[in-house]
């Protein structure tokens, strides 16, 4: 009996090749020791069984908050340092993990060229994590969908981002584009509402960097174009740069019309014409400096006494 198991013993303790005591070792800090021959190399008892609790999540919150990621990718990347809770792998554990890094490091890639609102990129990030709890993200057409969640988002919170613009800074095929927005918006069940030519004015006066006023002005003669249901059905982001260029004729910011196509991706012709659309749907120059002495007599908490 005593035989057997010195035995025994001695298996678990020497390599039977060499004959030398075995050595533990370490791999990583999650894993289980193993045993090693120093000589040969042979490994022992390395199948041994995790005890670490397996991650799963039901619902977005969860996996935002406690997924196990990865360390270094997080110190190499400082926007993905402030992510959640590390368990001290120093590997990506799991699937999605990896995906949502990868997301949001797109994200605040393509935040920082678009300029985006910081409501707009925290959207982004709360819609694409749960498409991805839904359906896995495809690394291969990653931009297109981090592209639909940008655009959804800036729909959805009124600060909408010219289509064109963003295919180009993205460098995503639109066809890409319409088969990532299109299922995007069925496997969340999200309907777009048609967007308003004012919600475009702010992005038009930052890029040409306009002032407060000129967007004040421009801002009222959308509203009341879409008050009066003028020119229904045309291109919003065409009647925003019209009413855009119009108003700076009243705060003295010149700007070309060449400068306005090229923000709003149209041509000079086609620009010109919506002004000339613009003026008569709302009645001529007069009616228009009329809206302009209202909104400064507002301002000054005063009341409109012109005729």
């Amino acid at each position: 009996m005593d035989d057997d198991t010195t035995n025994k013993t001695n298996k678990t303790t020497s390599c039977p090749v060499c004959g030398l005591p075995l050595i533990t070792v370490c791999l990583n800090e999650v894993e289980s020791e193993v045993l090693v021959c120093p000589l040969c190399g042979r490994v022992f008892d390395e199948d041994n069984i995790s005890t670490d609790s397996e991650q799963r999540f039901f619902n977005v919150d969860d996996l935002y908050r406690e997924s196990r990621l990865i360390k270094s990718l997080g110190d190499q990347h400082p926007l993905l340092a402030d992510y959640q809770p590390y368990s001290g792998s120093n590997i990506t554990e799991d699937y999605r993990s990896r995906r949502v890094l990868e997301t949001k490091f797109l994200v605040k890639k393509f935040s920082a060229i678009f300029k985006l609102h910081p409501e707009v990129e925290r959207k982004t990030i709360h819609l694409l994590l749960d498409f991805n709890q839904k359906r896995n993200l495809k690394a291969k057409e990653l931009n297109a969908y981090v592209l639909a969640a940008i655009f959804v988002a800036s729909r959805l919170m009124l600060h909408p981002v010219p289509l064109d613009y963003m295919l180009k800074s993205a460098d995503v095929l639109k066809k890409n584009f319409s088969r990532a927005l299109k299922e995007f918006t069925s496997t969340l069940k999200i309907k777009l509402q048609p967007v308003r030519p004012r919600d475009y004015i702010r992005y038009i006066a930052e890029k040409l960097k306009l002032s407060f006023h000129c967007v004040r002005i421009a801002e009222e003669l959308a509203k009341t174009v879409e008050e009066k249901q003028l020119l229904t059905g045309r291109d919003p982001l065409s009647v925003a740069a019209a009413c855009t260029y119009i108003s700076t004729e009243y705060t003295g910011e010149t700007r070309s019309q060449k400068d306005f196509a090229k923000v709003v991706y149209c041509t000079e012709i086609t620009l010109r014409n919506k002004i000339r659309e613009i003026r008569e749907a709302l009645g001529g120059d007069e009616e228009i400096r009329k809206i302009v002495r209202k909104i400064f007599y507002n301002e000054l908490g005063k009341t409109d006494s012109s005729p």
